[in-house]
């Protein structure tokens, strides 16, 4: 592998030129809905649809007066990224091989990373950001093998991990202890907890299923959503509801189920045919809008309850092809993309000029885009509460950085 000149921060790239899509216009119809199923979908879809508006500028306000109550205006945070002149990080060092999971818990304080070390670490950021001398604390129980996903219980009292050793492990927060495990008969490629009940966990396998468990029956016997003979790369409860899972499956491309009545896929999103293959789901923060990544194509965003694309966020230096990435919602109001690249950069666009009214819109507005990674960068997240950015990747750092200390 090419070795890169080490940077010492995340920078911004300026000035990049912009070339035609060889995609653009292209997305096309998969799966045909099957007579009959509209009318029990659009019941069923009812309820998450009613929390859509019809504008994108009236969705983000009404989350503006909740986020941002009592602080600084949000509108810092947009200023100051867009000059990105002062993205302060720091490169959290803990790991001895590639970071392949980030996730933050519930309210922000804590941030667990995995990878092929076989270690779930827990930061605080709190500390970490404010002293060069913290260190993570380790997991007691190790992985046989790599960590593929992370996630926290609402209470943030336990951390899921994930692997290539089948299992899911539940780790105790406080202690670092197991608490419990779950087999498979594949590899865990990713997990998700459910932020209403708090005691539901969702596991994508390479073994092609959809399992839900009931933590609070213990090892009792999971629902099995789904059974496809491909790989399911991630899977994301519906933040607001969760009957609704959102699923990336390696040859059906994205997903909404529906856990009352998972026969078949409450909705199947559009996508490029030569182009498959669906690594990342993400639902924004009130779950009225779903974003996308599939293997060498852009982040692409839909209005959960359609198939057809809302909008593609397009740049000719983006590239996504080497290995798995993820995407991510971000900003004050979830008004920002994010998604790392093959080529060492994370690139951010925003969501201005979206139209929810619209379908197949082709954003090519230029992003922000943050140097300073040494090589891929996979894994990207954002902290609310912290005004935060986290990514890892093909290398052994974290990157965390804001857009100033008191955004939140």
């Amino acid at each position: 592998m090419r070795e890169p000149r080490p940077l010492p921060c995340w920078r911004t790239e300026q000035n990049l030129n912009q070339s035609p899509s060889p995609f653009k216009g292209s997305i096309s119809t998969s799966v045909q809905r099957k007579p009959g199923d509209g009318a029990r979908k659009m019941s069923l879809w009812r309820n998450l649809r009613s929390l859509e508006t019809r504008n994108l500028d009236v969705a983000l306000s009404q989350r503006e007066n909740i986020l941002v109550a009592g602080h600084l205006p949000s509108a810092i945070f947009r200023e100051r990224l867009s000059a990105a002149q002062n993205l302060y990080q720091r490169n959290l060092t803990g790991h001895y091989g590639c970071v392949n999971a980030l996730e933050f818990s519930s309210g922000g304080q804590f941030l667990a990373s995995g990878g092929d070390d076989k270690r779930v670490l827990l930061w605080n950021i709190d500390r970490e950001l404010v002293s060069k001398l913290g260190k993570p604390r380790s997991m007691n129980e190790k992985h046989a093998s790599n960590i593929f996903c992370l996630g926290f219980d609402t209470q943030n009292s336990y951390i899921f991990s994930g692997g290539n050793d089948d299992l899911v492990i539940q780790h105790d927060l406080e202690t670092g202890k197991i608490l419990n495990h779950f087999s498979h008969d594949g590899p865990v490629y990713g997990l998700s907890v459910d932020r209403i009940s708090g005691h539901l966990l969702s596991v994508a396998t390479e073994h092609g299923e959809i399992l839900v468990y009931d933590l609070r029956a213990g090892k009792s016997e999971p629902l099995a959503i789904a059974k496809f003979k491909t790989p399911f790369n991630a899977v994301e409860f519906h933040p607001l509801n969760g009957n609704f899972l959102a699923t990336a499956n390696a040859k059906r491309g994205a997903m909404l189920w529906d856990l009352r009545h998972h026969q078949q896929a409450l909705c199947q999103y559009n996508y490029i045919p030569e182009s498959p293959s669906c690594m990342s789901v993400r639902f924004n923060c009130n779950g009225t809008l779903l974003l996308t990544l599939h293997r060498r194509l852009p982040p692409i965003l839909y209005s959960p309850g359609a198939p057809e694309p809302v909008a593609t966020f397009y740049h000719d230096e983006y590239f996504n092809s080497c290995t798995m990435k993820s995407c991510t919602f971000a900003g004050p109001q979830d008004e920002l993309v994010v998604s790392g690249s093959d080529n060492f950069n994370m690139f951010i666009w925003r969501l201005e000029g979206v139209d929810l009214d619209e379908k197949n819109q082709w954003m090519e507005t230029t992003p922000v885009i943050l140097a300073g990674h040494r090589s891929i960068v996979n894994q990207v997240r954002y902290n609310r509460e912290r005004c935060l950015l986290a990514s890892s990747g093909v290398e052994k750092i974290i990157k965390v950085g804001w857009v100033g200390l008191n955004c939140s």
